[in-house]
């Protein structure tokens, strides 16, 4: 075991929101695993809605971090492996680290329920929504429920827009999905996920949710299955909850219930 004067400490963070869950997930799985000291103040402004994150009020921190980054007095090192980062933490006391390519779904998988307790969503952003209520009530009637994330937006220019799709194929999938589960005869509810108006044509109903970020991550992570583009918010969704996903990889992709996983 690792001297516990060793830290690791994420000096800048990578994109928004879903990225900055699995950067922060990714090095803290790292640093539980080797017995390393992990610190985080990039993530403080997020703290708010995960109470038993463990890092808040270190505002000041990330900060006198960002002046010593324009000062030159750290240069945060990318790394994309555990070989490299045990490389680097076996010569230093301090490592400042930043992006995304650290690859450790081995230890996101060992270190799962831990990390669904580390990011809870504060219970109080979910109380009084009708959602909520409603899934709960049809997990509690055995009922499959199916998520959709309708993702839009920057995937206009997000790899030349390849994961860019219309309500007509958002409406395809859902369909053929549905009808696959309820051709093993379950009973199927389908949630539909999304930042913009949508309206499918479909032969399921659907409730569309139109909640904050925040809440609609929870809700489709509270779906059995979870279909979308390719995308880091259903991703964590499924880590979160142990929800079947599909990532669907072009807009004539024909889903199959094999094409169903759970994260990692």
């Amino acid at each position: 075991m690792l001297s516990f004067t060793v830290m690791i400490i994420i000096a800048r963070r990578y994109g928004d929101h879903s990225n900055r869950l699995f950067q922060a997930a990714r090095f803290e799985a790292f640093c539980k695993k080797y017995g390393v000291r992990y610190f985080n103040p990039s993530f403080c402004n997020m703290a708010r809605y995960y109470p038993n994150f463990q890092h808040k009020g270190y505002y000041w921190m990330r900060h006198i971090i960002h002046l010593l980054r324009f000062l030159r007095l750290i240069r945060p090192v990318i790394v994309s492996s555990v070989e490299e980062l045990q490389e680097l933490h076996q010569k230093h006391r301090l490592v400042f680290v930043e992006g995304f390519t650290l690859s450790v779904d081995a230890l996101l998988q060992e270190y799962q329920d831990y990390f669904i307790h580390q990011y809870a969503l504060d219970p109080r952003l979910l109380e009084g929504n009708h959602i909520v209520q409603k899934m709960k009530a049809w997990k509690a009637q055995g009922v499959t429920v199916l998520g959709v994330h309708v993702r839009r937006g920057d995937y206009t220019r997000w790899r030349e827009g390849r994961h860019f799709y219309d309500d007509d194929t958002y409406g395809r999938l859902l369909d053929t999905a549905a009808e696959l589960l309820k051709a093993q005869g379950r009973t199927v509810r389908c949630i539909l996920c999304s930042n913009e108006t949508v309206t499918l044509k479909t032969r399921q109903d659907y409730v569309l949710t139109g909640c904050a970020w925040t809440v609609d991550q929870y809700l489709l992570s509270q779906c059995d299955y979870i279909i979308g583009p390719p995308s880091t918010f259903t991703l964590w969704a499924s880590y979160m909850g142990k929800a079947l996903l599909c990532h669907v990889q072009s807009s004539t992709e024909e889903i199959r219930l094999e094409h169903f996983k759970q994260y990692p």
